[in-house]
């Protein structure tokens, strides 16, 4: 975990510093196809985080009815779901990144801290945040749809750069964001577990 997590910080960072604003600008000049376009908003559309906290509030409600236990795929699904959107909200309007294409407009002005702007939402990414949920749950769960997900992961954070939403070095370090959360999600599901034992 730490060798991951320390390469991810790394690149992200480095991509921040030096590749970001030169990607941004490359890929503005670019022309998409119609056809690359709508699949970029189909795609982005399918791991936007406000349906995903549609499903998780859905599945909260059958989990409590249900009366699952802590531990169980649904629980984790809600807990990681809600502690990564959390996360990721109030991360944007600290940070205050401006997105690519709002510098492609000729903007100078890359930070706008505490604000809620969402031109300038840029850094964490939610997106990807709710892409990176799912693998975790699927591969904790259901080891086989791993695959899966991480081969649905790249096309979703290429998604949010054809649609000029983000920067690489966001996506990276949402990517890391994430396993941290991860991290800490699994230590208070085993203490839930514990206490509910008791």
């Amino acid at each position: 975990m730490r060798f991951p997590s320390l390469l991810l910080l790394s690149v992200g960072l480095l991509c921040c510093r030096f590749c970001d604003l030169p990607l941004a600008r490359i890929l503005a000049t670019r022309t998409w196809g119609a056809a690359t376009l709508q699949g970029a908003r189909t795609l982005s559309w399918l791991f936007t985080p406000a349906l995903h906290a549609g499903v998780a509030v859905v599945l909260s409600v059958w989990h409590f009815f249900r009366n699952k236990r802590p531990g169980s795929p649904v629980f984790r699904f809600i807990l990681l779901h809600g502690v990564v959107n959390l996360s990721i909200a109030l991360l944007k309007c600290l940070v205050g990144r401006a997105r690519p294409f709002v510098l492609s407009g000729g903007e100078v002005t890359l930070f706008r801290h505490m604000t809620l702007d969402d031109f300038y939402h840029s850094f964490p990414s939610g997106h990807v945040g709710v892409a990176c949920v799912t693998v975790a749950v699927c591969a904790l769960h259901r080891p086989s749809f791993k695959r899966v997900g991480m081969a649905l992961l790249p096309f979703v954070a290429l998604s949010r750069l054809v649609l000029m939403k983000h920067f690489v070095g966001d996506l990276l370090l949402t990517c890391l964001l994430v396993m941290w959360l991860n991290v800490l999600v699994s230590k208070i599901e085993e203490r839930v577990e514990t206490v509910s034992r008791v």
